[in-house]
């Protein structure tokens, strides 16, 4: 069966950390290819936080690792004001997938 979760895409496009990802161009890729090469990427370890959130001005890299530690599937974005860190919004691992496709 070829099945693969948001996680495992998740683990496998963050790939180990030594090794900056996995940069592989799969638009020419078959799905079977695809399920395989994800399927053999070795799992991260999951940590859990309470609150899962990340600054306005951090990098997509940033978010993605953080994604990937915690599990979650989504964050909220945040500013800090004088305030305290208040939400301005909220970015899921299908926002960052979506951008993702459509620049390739």
């Amino acid at each position: 069966m070829l099945s693969i979760s948001s996680r495992d895409i998740k683990q496998w496009v963050a790939g180990p950390a030594e090794e900056g990802g996995n940069a592989v161009d799969i638009t020419d890729m078959t799905i079977e290819d695809f399920v395989v090469q994800v399927r053999q990427s070795k799992p991260s370890v999951k940590t859990c936080a309470t609150v899962c959130s990340v600054h306005k001005e951090s990098e997509v890299g940033h978010a993605v690792k953080l994604l990937l530690r915690t599990g979650y599937h989504h964050m909220w974005v945040v500013e800090t004001t004088d305030d305290g860190n208040i939400p301005v919004g909220l970015i899921s691992i299908t926002d960052i997938f979506r951008k993702f496709a459509h620049t390739r």
